[in-house]
């Protein structure tokens, strides 16, 4: 059955519906939880995945935070509804994993945001867009790029 749903996806006219659905599903979205903060907007970063590890899992948000501070969002770390590797069973949406390892990177949590007016849900990819990406040879061989996202983890990003 497996083999038949990757054939069937291969097709080019599906292949390309396909892409198009999970374009939609995942990307940035705008929801209103309230009528607080009215006047600040924050940047939800939830990444699902499950097997990746913990410095990837900090490249990842912080490739999220310079798009965020990019756009004048607030960043808000959410792996309490994104569940990775580091949750045990019992603390499936019960526990922010982010923050058993790291603090906030602007001291609000999810709760402090949970009746905000402009809430900014992350698209579901590793990086918003191409030009936040770390990693790529043009990106080490570039001191000014590097610097940039240097500055970005000392800024934000804190053990607890």
């Amino acid at each position: 059955m497996r083999n038949l749903f990757y054939l069937i996806k291969s097709i080019p006219f599906i292949q390309t519906a396909f892409n198009y659905y999970f374009d939609i599903k995942n990307r940035e979205k705008e929801v209103c939880y309230g009528n607080e903060n009215p006047n600040n907007f924050f940047y939800v970063i939830g990444l699902p995945d499950f097997a990746c590890g913990l410095w990837w899992i900090i490249n990842k948000v912080i490739m999220h935070i310079a798009y965020a501070e990019d756009h004048g969002y607030l960043p808000v770390v959410d792996m309490l509804h994104y569940h990775t590797q580091y949750h045990n069973p019992e603390d499936i949406n019960e526990i922010n994993v982010w923050e058993k390892f790291f603090e906030q990177p602007l001291s609000v949590s999810l709760d402090d945001i949970s009746k905000s007016k402009h809430v900014i849900l992350s698209c579901k990819k590793d990086v918003p867009n191409d030009k936040y990406l770390m990693g790529n040879t043009e990106f080490y061989d570039n001191p000014v790029r590097l610097k940039y996202f240097q500055d970005i983890f000392k800024r934000y990003i804190r053990f607890s």
